[in-house]
């Protein structure tokens, strides 16, 4: 058995990083909700897309439904810096800004401004090209070949809406 759990990946290479998710998400003493949230938002682009930015959606709401319960308490800890994690794990600003909020929440509102922000990266997704490296937005459902002049295609854009 391997005595280092990060060490270990199954089934792909979207959490390969010096910080991985559940570290900061453990460090930090996220809830199991926005905690599932940040790793969606991170791993949105190298594993599921649009599909994962749809469960991290998901997830908060679930938060913000148990906060408006009472049956969820905020945060309001950021142990290990978020700007470290996003460099980390190449997230872009918008998707640090979801994290940091999502790690450091006390109100509902803070929940209901990440489920904003979620959406906006739902609904004008940025992408980053395989073949050029230039980061642009992609419109759900489109593929990267309908917006991007090198024309590359990427799994992650195509069929989005099934």
């Amino acid at each position: 058995m391997n005595s280092n759990a990060n060490s270990v990946q199954h089934g792909g290479t979207h959490y390969q990083s010096d910080l991985q998710h559940w570290d900061m998400a453990a460090i930090n003493g996220m809830d199991y909700f926005t905690a599932a949230a940040t790793k969606y938002v991170t791993r949105w682009r190298k594993k599921d897309g649009r599909i994962a930015l749809d469960k991290a959606a998901h997830f908060v709401l679930k938060a913000a439904e148990l906060r408006r319960a009472r049956l969820l308490r905020g945060h309001g800890r950021e142990r290990i810096p978020i700007a470290h994690y996003a460099e980390a794990n190449g997230l872009n600003a918008l998707e640090e800004e979801i994290c940091r909020v999502l790690c450091t929440w006390r109100r509902r509102k803070h929940l209901i401004q990440a489920h904003r922000m979620i959406e906006q990266l739902m609904w004008g997704a940025l992408a980053r090209c395989p073949v050029c490296g230039d980061e642009f937005y992609v419109a759900p459902g489109a593929t990267m070949a309908d917006h991007h002049l090198c024309g590359a295609a990427s799994p992650a854009y195509v069929d989005q809406d099934r």
